[in-house]
């Protein structure tokens, strides 16, 4: 199991996470009518472990396992691209085209991610796009302190 920031990190598990395991296996075991846990009960357990955390933590926005969807509906990633942005639009107003490419590149996301949530800042007045510059309304710099 990986998380979304490396390929190779693995998810931490609780004692309560491996009790659970054990009880699948135990379940499948039984479903076999055995005594005795196998390894094919072991590697049950784990596709039926692996589908949930697809099913609950899959991040559509990178693709990737990533504890904060899971917990909360909100990519990790995801929040600390937002952050990034407005980051760089306190700073200056770049090309989208531009920040589309950085942003993609930095939290490695697709590109088109990342121009529906510039889309969706839009939507919702946090940007203005005007001649393919991305910069903050002057009401959102004043109002709101970014």
């Amino acid at each position: 199991m990986k998380d979304s920031n490396s390929e190779a990190s693995p998810v931490p598990a609780t004692a309560r996470n491996v009790e659970g395991i054990v009880r699948l296996c135990e379940a499948e075991a039984k479903m076999r009518l055995s005594k005795l846990i196998e390894m094919r009960d072991l590697e049950f357990a784990k596709k039926l472990v692996i589908m949930s955390l697809h099913d609950m933590g899959l991040d559509p926005y990178t693709g990737r396992l990533d504890s904060g969807y899971g917990n909360t509906g909100v990519s990790n990633i995801k929040e600390e691209a937002e952050k990034e942005i407005f980051n760089i639009l306190r700073h200056e107003e770049p090309d989208i085209e531009d920040l589309i490419i950085r942003i993609s590149n930095r939290f490695r996301v697709s590109p088109q991610n990342v121009d529906l949530q510039l889309k969706g800042f839009e939507r919702e007045g946090r940007i203005m796009i005007l001649d393919k510059k991305v910069q903050l309304p002057l009401n959102f710099k004043r109002v709101r302190g970014v």
